[in-house]
């Protein structure tokens, strides 16, 4: 590990060839090919010996080439890694034995499906068996779920990947409570296992398009109806995925071996909503007198309509086996109110979200063993009212208009029996505008902030005008060696690559934020704007695992060596009211190497596939973000906040009625410890996997994990004295600590790993899963936890990106040890389907969970440094109320001559009509209590849906 603030040489010339390679190099592996699984075969004979020489073919409407066939090798062992998620069938053929077809295979992402089949002495034919695809994955000790289709299609939702995240992934939880889409329209922040979410990575076709700056979130709103499956993986994670968090991976459809499409319409309002130019409404209304007297007027939608077309198959029909295209539209709005969101005369104000998207994919087989994917989508998004809350007026919240692209390319392919490559590239682009309202600025509306209910008013603090860009390449051999040290191999050897260059503009009207207290000028807070500021990470990682089959055990081992460098390119800023102008060269800033290692032991209990015992133990190293970098960025925002003395009572800064200095920030002002190190997960997972019935699941897995060397920034410029206040509610003590005067104006800010954050996580999960068959199917998981950490933040519930280094200062750590904000103790959630006659459907969604830990905090008046935020109790030993969520769809299909049909389907979310308040005031007051947020209303949603 190395850190440094010396200067950086330029990224490599390499990066740019390397990357233009990978178009035209590649093919795939299993956990590799991360958008594709596997299907291993085992023939034995009536003796039950190894059967070489089996012939094997692998079919499917999936594939572009229509099957693969294989031949068993010395252990009689077949193995097809290059399959995309779908239904396969299996035929096994040797001369002098009866030929066997296993038909409904079903293929999931990232998963090897293991066929063991006896082979007989001909007598009599061909025998066929239907529906019998393994549930449980006995070489693999990753704790994750699979989302087919047919749960993403016909289960009710949100029809986000948030929504899905929400209510499908066992012990997830997510920053929101969803109701129908309520929150659609902004991307939830979502953890497990007490992770936080910067360390979460989201892929497209099994390639990372997570945001290089807000890391663990990707800006990109995705097309559900373009989605085949979508991975989630929370725990046991292999070494091709470098991070703690929750890996999404997210796989889009593929053109079939014929042409067919989908067009689809959902709409949902209230009651200013309209379908058509007719007035509809399908929502109730949970305001209750109470919450009506504490300022919540109006709830859940204006409307939400959601559009999509999708299309695809053979691009030239007499090319059916080489070349074929998927295409998809979609056209989402979004307009909801805001529980408190007024204008200036109290009334409710929409916010809008205007979400049109195009994506297409094309798939060229190359050669009967090599495919070619190249794909493109596009999104628009506007969103006037970003930020909407409580705490803000619609001139107070930015317009966001974005635009985001993401480019893909991967070539997947075999060389012989036993070497598969896959390689692929990525490029993702985005516009990410957050600008302060015109009117705002027309006005000179400076921006404040009410110090006794956090409330903002005039213009937004600051306007951001982010450009943000991910390269990212992935290269991966896999190799199956037949027998060696008495066993069977799968080695993977691989390469992933990131380059994140970054830039954003910050500005504020009139370079000014100002505090008020009781409406009364307090402090201001004079920025050092305008920047325009520069930031770069870039990602090595080789990595390396071996999976050995023996008998019943499967034994895998792996490591990962990573390099992340994080730098400040050359950059330059305008001059400002109270900043000159500035220029800066190229800073390196960190350059950490490490080596993640993993180990996973599974046992075949029965022997027959169908229950495993499992244990993984783990280290993952933090990713960092762009943003990581500019704590000690000299160009970026800092400023100093000072006494305001509004010296002619306009309740307007001027010049020169800044008074004294309290403290000073920014990049001019912080250094990194010179032995800081990356901070890190450890993880041991136990699990144990039972094959209960055909198609039916449960699994048990208890994980325990170390959030360790986190990042904390402190100011070693300053000395602190302890002093008592008391607690206005309960009247006891509290030790808070004031800044010695003599200390005022130094302040100097040290970034370093700091104990006082460690967190620890430990759970329970029990998950039964029963995959579609015999007209049903289920997903519930029942998870108890407990989150504990050293210090959770005050005046912020969490850090949503994680980016940055949290405050590490003695207030800070005033009752500070407790649960975070993610803590949940008792998660329950089920989903599940049901087929009944005439081709009716009834599906629903049931969910019950902890509410979040409620906290009371205490603001100091009266300190040398300006007023400081604490917790007057600990967090987590109170909690907000208990969530539950019912919602029911029923739909009917009618079938047209052609293989056409129509499904219309009613879906009913919140039916209880619940109005639970998720979040409040918690800072002790007047308004301590008030509810800022309560759950969506009960709203039905209609839907129509024509496959062709």
């Amino acid at each position: 590990m190395r850190v440094s603030q010396s200067p950086l040489r330029r990224p490599p010339r390499w990066v740019l060839p390397w990357a233009l390679v990978l178009l035209i190099w590649g093919v795939s592996g299993v956990w590799g090919q991360v958008q594709t699984g596997s299907i291993l075969v085992k023939v034995r004979d009536p003796e039950g010996k190894p059967l070489p020489g089996v012939t094997v073919t692998v079919t499917s409407p999936v594939l572009v080439a229509g099957q693969a066939v294989g031949v068993t090798d010395a252990n009689g062992v077949a193995q097809f890694p290059l399959l995309p998620p779908g239904v396969y069938a299996v035929k096994l053929e040797m001369s002098g034995f009866r030929t066997v077809t296993r038909e409904g295979i079903r293929v999931a992402v990232a998963q090897t499906v293991l066929i063991d089949e006896a082979m007989t002495v001909a007598a009599g034919g061909e025998v066929t068996v239907v529906g019998r695809s393994p549930t449980v994955d006995v070489t693999s000790a990753k704790e994750s779920v699979n989302i087919t289709r047919e749960v993403l299609q016909n289960v009710p939702g949100g029809r986000d990947i948030w929504n899905l995240l929400e209510y499908k992934t066992p012990g997830l939880v997510t920053d929101r409570i969803d109701v129908g889409g309520s929150e659609s329209g902004l991307q939830a922040g979502f953890t497990s296992k007490g992770t936080v979410p910067a360390q979460n990575t989201q892929a497209l076709n099994g390639v990372n398009v997570t945001d290089p700056e807000a890391i663990g979130f990707a800006d990109f709103y995705y097309d559900y109806d373009s989605f085949e499956e979508v991975q989630i993986s929370t725990a046991g994670h292999p070494v091709e995925v470098g991070t703690p968090g929750v890996y999404v991976n997210m796989v889009t459809r593929r053109g079939t071996d014929r042409l067919q499409g989908q067009v689809a319409g959902y709409y949902q309002g209230g009651k200013e909503g309209t379908l058509f130019g007719i007035k509809l409404n399908t929502q109730s209304s949970n305001v209750t007198d109470e919450l009506r007297r504490q300022g919540i007027q109006e709830t859940g939608f204006k409307f939400l309509q959601d559009a999509t077309l999708q299309l695809g198959g053979p691009l030239i029909p007499s090319a059916r086996q080489k070349l074929r295209f998927f295409t998809s539209g979609r056209i989402w709005r979004v307009h909801r109110f805001v529980p408190g969101f007024v204008d200036e005369q109290g009334n409710p104000v929409v916010e809008s979200t205007d979400m049109p998207s195009v994506l297409f994919n094309l798939t060229y087989q190359v050669a009967p063993k090599h495919t070619l994917d190249a794909f493109y989508t596009r999104q628009w998004y506007d969103k006037p009212q970003r930020g909407a809350s409580a705490l803000n007026t619609p001139l107070s919240n930015w317009k966001e208009d974005d635009t985001f692209d993401i480019y893909q390319l991967a070539w997947n392919g075999s060389f012989g029996s036993n070497l598969f490559v896959d390689a692929r590239v990525s490029y993702v682009d985005i516009f990410f505008p957050l600008y302060i309202k015109e009117e705002a600025k027309r006005r000179g509306l400076q921006s404040t902030t009410e110090l006794t209910t956090g409330k903002v008013t005039g213009a937004n603090t600051l306007q951001f005008i982010f450009n943000r860009h991910r390269l990212q390449s992935k290269v991966v051999l896999t190799y199956f060696l037949e027998r060696w040290l008495g066993g069977r191999h799968e080695f993977h050897v691989g390469w992933d690559f990131s380059y994140n260059p970054n830039s954003y503009e910050g500005t504020a009207i009139d370079d000014v934020n100002l505090y008020t207290f009781n409406g009364e000028p307090a402090f201001v807070l004079l920025w050092n704007t305008p920047v325009n500021v520069k930031r770069n990470t870039q990602f090595n990682a080789v990595f390396a695992s071996d999976t050995f089959l023996i008998g019943r055990w499967s034994l895998y081992v792996g490591a990962r060596l990573e390099n992340v460098r994080g730098w400040l390119p050359a950059q330059s800023s305008p001059a400002g009211n109270f900043a000159p102008a500035r220029s800066f060269p190229e800073m390196d800033v960190i350059d950490w190497t490490n080596v993640s290692p993993r180990l996973g032991v599974i046992y075949d209990l029965t022997g027959d596939g169908k229950t495993a015992l499992k244990l993984n133990l783990a280290r993952y190293y933090y990713q960092i973000s762009t943003g990581d970098t500019d704590p000690v960025n000299p160009n970026s925002l800092g400023g100093e906040f000072r006494v305001w003395v509004d010296r002619n009572g306009d309740k307007k800064f001027q010049k020169g009625e800044e008074g004294p200095l309290l403290f000073a920030f920014g990049g001019v002002l912080t250094s990194l410890a010179p032995d800081l190190k990356q901070p890190y997960t450890n993880e041991v997972v136990v699990g144990f996997d039972r094959e209960v019935v055909e198609d039916l699941r449960v699994g048990l897995t208890f994980t325990y994990r170390q959030e360790r060397r986190l990042l904390g920034i402190e100011n070693v410029g300053v000395r602190w004295i302890p002093t008592t206040v008391q607690d206005p509610v309960t009247g006891n003590p509290i030790t808070v600590y004031n800044q010695d005067p003599a200390t005022i104006g130094q302040d100097r800010f040290v970034v370093r790993n700091a104990e006082e954050l460690n967190q620890d996580y430990r759970g329970l999960d029990i998950v039964v899963e029963k995959r579609f068959s015999h007209r049903w199917q289920l997903l519930a998981s029942l998870t108890l936890s407990r989150t504990t950490s050293n210090r959770v933040a005050p005046g912020s519930s969490f850090d949503i990106f994680g980016i940055g280094a949290l405050a590490i200062d003695p207030n800070n750590l005033v009752n500070a040890k407790g649960q975070p904000y993610w803590d949940r103790p008792v998660i329950f959630k089920m989903s599940g389907s049901y087929l009944l006659p005439w081709d009716v459907s009834l599906a629903g969604n049931l969910r019950i969970q902890s509410g979040q830990p409620r906290n009371r905090l205490l603001t100091v008046e009266g300190l040398n440094q300006g007023p400081v935020t604490v917790f007057a109790v600990r967090p987590g030993e109170d909690r907000y109320d208990t969530v539950f969520t019912l919602d029911l769809r029923l739909s009917k299909i009618f079938r047209i001559p052609g293989g056409r049909s129509l499904e219309l389907m009613v879906d009913g979310y919140n039916l209880t009509n619940s109005s639970v308040v998720l979040n409040a005031v918690e800072l002790t007051g007047p308004n301590y209590g008030t509810p800022l947020q309560i759950i969506a209303p009960r709203i039905f949603r209609l839907g129509a849906r024509f496959q062709f």
